[in-house]
């Protein structure tokens, strides 16, 4: 099932405050990287904010 929705946050709030890439980010949370760039990939956007 993946991580929690909580994890896949972080997980993206991660990658844009570091510099890791999502190879080095997906051992840190228990996923792959192809499963690392698909949830920054999906959840990113939803969490960006919308311009005015």
């Amino acid at each position: 099932m993946g991580p929690p929705f909580e994890d896949r946050v972080l997980l993206v709030a991660a990658y844009w405050r570091t510099s890791l890439t999502p190879r080095q980010l997906a051992p840190l949370f228990g996923v792959s990287k192809s499963a690392a760039d698909r949830i920054i990939d999906h959840i990113g956007p939803l969490l960006a904010l919308k311009p005015r």
